[in-house]
């Protein structure tokens, strides 16, 4: 999404799961994960680092002299990736009914905080930090798409975004930020996780 939106020129390849063992101890892999973004050569790695690195260089991510704003952008991916990793844990183990208990009570209340969060920026810019558009706003983004916004889930689960007015608006802004993004979130792949 991120490199959709900044209109960057990228090649999205999808490791196939009979891959992953050979590439996991390869050097494309230093710390034997994936994703990795690779720059004319230069391997970066982990996606929080990475995604902490575009946003710095293309000016999504606050100036480390703002050390309130790092803050407030850093807390929101947090809480974000605290609703995320339960869901990730219970769909490896296949646990259906873990995962409809985490919607309905962790996944609940991490939408209440995150509206909560989002209506505490007093610039009125719809967004979670400040009057622009930053990293947290994408990681947030991210997540509302994936897990409750694509096609794939709308009908099952966009309802728990719906009832929450300031990230139902939020959602909506985010998707329509330039067309590119847009026409990409029609044909993004489908992914569970």
């Amino acid at each position: 999404m991120l490199f959709t939106y900044l209109k960057l020129e990228f090649t999205d390849h999808r490791v196939q799961f009979s891959e992953w063992p050979a590439l996991k101890t390869s050097p494309l892999c230093e710390f034997g994960v994936l994703p990795v973004l690779d720059i004319n050569g230069k391997r970066l790695s982990q996606t929080k680092s990475v995604l902490r690195y575009v946003c710095q260089v293309h000016r999504l991510y606050p100036a480390t002299t703002n050390l309130a704003e790092v803050y407030l952008v850093e807390s929101v991916c947090d809480l974000v990736n605290d609703l995320r990793t339960p869901l990730m844990t219970l769909a490896f183990e296949k646990n259906t009914e873990g995962i409809a208990k985490h919607y309905e009570g962790g996944i609940t209340i991490g939408l209440e905080m995150l509206e909560t969060r989002l209506a505490k920026n007093t610039t009125n810019s719809g967004f979670f930090v400040s009057g622009t558009v930053s990293m947290a706003d994408f990681v947030v983004f991210e997540f509302l798409w994936d897990f409750f916004l694509m096609t794939e889930k709308k009908e099952a689960h966009a309802a728990r975004v719906q009832t929450h007015q300031k990230l139902a608006e939020f959602a909506k802004r985010m998707r329509r930020l330039n067309p590119e993004l847009e026409n990409y979130l029609k044909t993004r792949p489908f992914k569970w996780l």
